[in-house]
């Protein structure tokens, strides 16, 4: 059986999407699980063919995967900033055939948000793991990496762990449909998510100390 994330990833769509069919009863699950204050839901495999054609989704293939891909990159949940780091550090170190070294994405990463926090800047909203990235050791960074946003790259199918262990790849055949030009949309999309999610934390964060002093 398939469990809610293993069913979106097999579908293509957004994180929580099915848990939201689900809530409003356009799709039945085949098993639910009531563990505490959560809810799981199963769904048998056979039935994906059936949920595909009930939604109108078209299975992510050779022929569609940088669409999909591409509509991957332009509708990513922002919970936090992880993902848009993530993906500018794979096409900037990605080699001529995708491959990308393990320790050189988790150098990238730790360099994005030390950098924030030495300039000043908001590094991540409260509660994030990063937001302690100065006390953080380079595994602490490598498993918050592999853990958040590259299972949601990794689910879809465009990029996997290779065999190596310290080694991802893109799909070949996305890596060799990707253009000069895409790759710079790509990481124009993704810079322009980062502004966007900083303002918005800047804004929250103006908002509470404004109603901090208010209160004071």
């Amino acid at each position: 059986m398939y469990q809610t994330r293993e069913l979106e990833a097999e579908l293509g769509v957004a994180d929580n999407v099915v848990k939201q069919w689900v809530v409003t009863g356009k799709l039945i699950p085949d098993h639910t699980i009531p563990i505490g204050n959560q809810t799981y839901f199963y769904f048998r495999k056979e039935r994906l063919d059936e949920i595909q054609k009930q939604f109108n989704i078209i299975p992510i293939t050779k022929e569609n995967i940088k669409v999909k891909f591409v509509e991957f990159v332009q509708n990513m949940d922002m919970k936090y900033s992880y993902k848009p780091v993530l993906l500018l550090g794979l096409l900037q170190l990605a080699d001529s055939s995708g491959k990308i070294k393990i320790p050189d994405l988790v150098t990238f990463f730790k360099a994005f948000y030390l950098k924030r926090l030495q300039n000043g800047e908001i590094v991540e909203k409260t509660g994030s793991k990063m937001v302690r990235i100065a006390e953080l050791s380079d595994r602490d960074i490598e498993s918050i990496l592999l853990s958040m946003p590259f299972e949601k790259f990794e689910r879809r199918k465009f990029i996997r762990r290779l065999k190596e262990l310290t080694l991802l790849k893109f799909d070949p055949v996305l890596w060799k449909s990707l253009t000069q030009q895409d790759k710079a949309d790509l990481k124009q999309l993704a810079e322009t998510a980062l502004v966007e999610y900083y303002q918005r934390l800047e804004t929250h964060s103006s908002l509470t100390h404004h109603d901090d002093r208010t209160i004071g």
